[in-house]
């Protein structure tokens, strides 16, 4: 297995199984490094140790630790003659690694996506998923790896881990796709371009997520479990930290290029981030309508006349350009003050 020399002049490994050994090691442990940062970076990011994102992220990323445990401990048959613990460790690490995932994902989705039937039918659509492909598989694989190998549950696992396999792509594909969907078509109906960076950002990680899961039904299919079971690991806990690393940038985008025609009622319009102008600004932007030269045409102050005579114009030129003055200043006078200067005034040519 190891040269003479200690590979001064040779190989060290001579064959196909410690090849394996070195890549299941190197694929549990980059894994685990990836694991444990996001875990850390779950309780020292977050202001609030809440909500859905919060707890589907920690929980996805709590679950690769077992999961790879387990399968370090399978196939470097570390433990013998206790596969109980071994496969309950990789169950459970599965379930939360696969459909953790997929919540990370989804929790993020209505920020593109403000139709609720559709939220909710993909949310329905993970549950159905996490139903049907878990649990069967979970039974098959403890029958397959009991001491006896039953050869009912050895041919069932070989079929449900494709099938599983498969559905949970398919269900990643999906979402990965209605990313991809919402975020073109948010770019083409905002005019925003100063968060832009950040939705392309989105756009080719949510393709990296499809490539990296095709990568997987290409390797279960060639034949090699062993190494798309620890490669799965590896997988899932890039895809979480690129998902970290995108998914709390685009509130800040959508909040900022977002049109206001965009907004439905399903998803209301958050306050403006533009603040009122007060009465001083208005007036002094348009001291003509807040003067109050602007009369009435229908005769509603019988005692005035119709038109202002030379006296009233003259008085509102005045007034337009002390209230310009205000205007133009610190913007710090009362309403009272304005008030003042806004006055109507009586004087009239008789």
């Amino acid at each position: 297995m190891s040269g003479g020399n200690n590979g001064f002049t040779g190989g060290i490994y001579t064959n196909r199984r410690c090849l394996d050994e070195v890549l299941f090691a190197t694929f549990i442990g980059l894994s685990w490094y990836n694991a444990v940062e996001l875990v850390v970076l779950c309780f020292t990011r977050f202001k609030r140790w809440r909500g859905i994102y919060f707890w589907s992220l920690l929980v996805a990323s709590v679950g690769i630790i077992p999961y790879g445990l387990g399968l370090f401990l399978k196939f470097f048959n570390v433990v013998r003659h206790n596969y109980l613990g071994t496969h309950t460790l990789v169950t459970t690490g599965w379930c939360c690694m696969v459909t953790g995932q997929s919540m990370v994902l989804w929790s993020r989705l209505h920020l593109i996506v403000w139709n609720q039937r559709v939220l909710r039918g993909i949310l329905y659509l993970i549950i159905f998923d996490a139903i049907i492909f878990h649990i069967p598989t979970a039974v098959v694989a403890f029958g397959t790896n009991a001491p006896t190998h039953p050869a009912p549950f050895v041919k069932g696992y070989n079929i449900l881990e494709r099938v599983q396999l498969i559905g949970f792509c398919i269900q990643e594909t999906l979402l990965s796709s209605i990313y991809i969907w919402g975020t073109l078509k948010f770019l083409r109906s905002t005019n925003e371009t100063r968060y832009r960076y950040i939705l392309y950002e989105l756009l080719l990680i949510s393709v990296i997520i499809i490539l990296l899961d095709g990568s997987l039904v290409g390797t279960q299919y060639a034949g090699l479990y062993s190494v798309q079971t620890t490669f799965k690991a590896l997988v899932y806990s890039i895809k979480l930290k690129l998902e970290w690393a995108i998914l709390r940038k685009l509130i800040k985008a959508v909040k900022v290029g977002l049109p206001p025609e965009r907004y439905s009622t399903e998803h209301p319009k958050p306050d403006s981030q533009i603040p009122e102008k007060s009465e001083t600004e208005r007036c002094a932007e348009d001291p003509y309508m807040c003067t109050g030269a602007r009369l009435s045409m229908q005769g509603t102050s019988p005692e005035l006349p119709s038109e202002p005579s030379r006296v009233l114009t003259t008085t509102t030129q005045v007034l337009a350009q002390d209230l310009r003055r205000v205007g133009q200043g610190s913007h710090q006078e009362t309403n009272s003050e304005v008030s003042a200067l806004i006055k109507p005034t009586k004087t009239y040519e008789q």
